[in-house]
């Protein structure tokens, strides 16, 4: 795997052999970030199922000012956790170890974010729990994005507090941009 863009396009992410992971293939990733463009300039951003941090590591890659990457798969966070000093990314970057659905009330306290990214496991039928819990945590800037990606044949609710405003599939995988909807 590669970083695609960006101040460190071209820059190889080794990770530990893992059934847990499945990065998000380089197609993928440049269809999601050719979306969101502009948008990440400056922008505080939640890598909430992390896994290798491909993602989160785009956003810094390409002008994000702030990464907060979640993983609760130990040996994949240990890995993170010495990539991240390792590219001098230890000052844009804070890493959770942790399960994203009990940690998203802590997140909160610092939130809300300009860019959510929502990539649970395939097989669990995470993505509309975990939607859940960003709209009811507030996770989301009123002008931001969440992006989820799922299996192309899971079905996707948005939740009460976020409006699907783009949805498109590549291969195996559905991407998602949701943006924060006022509720009151």
């Amino acid at each position: 795997m590669r970083i695609t863009g960006g101040e460190l396009r071209g820059r190889r992410l080794h990770t530990p052999a893992s059934k847990y992971l499945r990065p998000a293939l380089e197609r993928v990733r440049e269809a999601i970030f050719n979306i969101l463009g502009p948008r990440l300039d400056g922008a505080r951003v939640l890598d909430s199922f992390a896994g290798t941090g491909l993602l989160g590591l785009e956003c810094l890659s390409r002008g994000s000012a702030f990464v907060t990457f979640v993983e609760l798969h130990k040996p994949t966070s240990r890995h993170l956790a010495a990539l991240l000093p390792a590219w001098g990314l230890e000052e844009r970057a804070r890493l959770i170890v942790g399960d994203f659905l009990r940690v998203a009330p802590r997140l909160a306290e610092d939130g809300p974010y300009d860019v959510v990214f929502v990539d649970p496991p395939y097989p669990k039928g995470l993505i509309d729990r975990s939607l859940e819990i960003v709209a009811q945590c507030k996770l989301v800037a009123p002008d931001g994005r969440v992006v989820a990606k799922q299996h192309h044949k899971e079905a996707l609710v948005a939740p009460v507090g976020l409006s699907i405003v783009d949805q498109r599939t590549y291969g195996d995988s559905k991407v998602t941009f949701l943006t924060a909807r006022d509720t009151t």
